[in-house]
């Protein structure tokens, strides 16, 4: 039986349910940190949304999450709001419940690529919809390297930077070997890395080197859950900068339409300073 015939089988489905169901109500209770300072969600409470969509996300029907999102949406919650703080922490959680052996690795695996192809099919269709009309300003490649897991958070960042009018080139599973032929084939202002495991890091810097190669001068920068786990990403990989998020990325190869927005609103304070979004020049 393959992988993905394993995770369609009924019995598998049951018996994540029963994990699911069990461990999510502890989960959602303990999970209230935010994605973003800068998202603020709508509607319906944070605890109502994370609990129901955990549940919905781990139901043996498929279907379930979809009209859990639909349910929020006609309540009052955003598309964005949805996209970018609830899908998140609803992985995070998971991820922590994991970890915490409330939840099996089966369990885990099957609720991640339903939160991934939510993202795919329709989360991001509100960033598709901003960018129309909008001439790109920046032109950035977004790579997930082979030996990473997870693709959920490059997913993401790849909409929020198009909604801004970024060109984004996504391309996930990207080999060591082939990242420097894949960087020169275009002239970038960025190549962003995506990374989620300190364990990756001796992988990251021949990786980040090969990068080097081909990208002549656009800054290379990493992101992703490895900056929570260590502290210096920089000298270990080589890389010029760390984005915990998609403004930080933005204001690192395009400044000006950040100061533009801030000027137009007449406040600087809704973005973070450069200190908050962890912007840390190499050395």
């Amino acid at each position: 039986m393959s992988q993905q015939e394993y995770f369609r089988h009924p019995k598998v489905i049951a018996k994540v349910n029963g994990f699911a169901l069990r461990a999510l109500t502890v989960v959602a209770s303990e999970m209230r940190s935010p994605v973003n300072d800068n998202v603020r969600p709508s509607g319906p409470s944070e605890e109502e949304v994370l609990e129901a969509l955990l549940q919905a996300v781990c139901d043996p029907d498929r279907s379930r999450f979809d009209q859990a999102v639909a349910q929020f949406l006609g309540r009052g919650t955003t598309a964005e709001d949805i996209a970018n703080h609830h899908v998140p922490t609803v992985a995070r959680a998971l991820g922590q419940a994991w970890l915490d052996d409330r939840l099996e690795f089966a369990s885990v695996t099957i609720a991640c690529a339903r939160l991934q192809g939510y993202l795919r099919t329709k989360g991001l269709q509100w960033a598709e919809k901003a960018s129309l009309g909008r001439l790109p300003t920046s032109n950035v490649l977004l790579v997930v390297p082979d030996f990473e897991q997870h693709t959920l958070g490059a997913t993401l960042l790849a909409g929020q930077l198009r909604a801004q009018g970024v060109w984004v080139t996504l391309q996930l599973n990207v080999r060591t070997d082939e990242i420097e032929r894949l960087v020169a084939q275009r002239k970038y202002d960025a190549v962003l890395i995506s990374s989620s495991r300190n364990q990756t890091l001796e992988l990251l810097e021949p990786f980040v080197s090969n990068t080097r190669n081909g990208a002549s001068n656009a800054p290379i920068v990493i992101g992703g859950n490895v900056l929570e786990q260590t502290p210096d990403v920089l000298s270990e990989t080589g890389a010029d900068f760390t984005a915990g998020n998609w403004q930080s990325a933005l204001e690192i190869f395009d400044p000006k339409p950040l100061q533009e927005e801030a000027d137009f609103v007449g406040s600087r304070e809704r973005f973070m300073s450069a200190d908050a979004l962890r912007l840390e020049p190499k050395p």
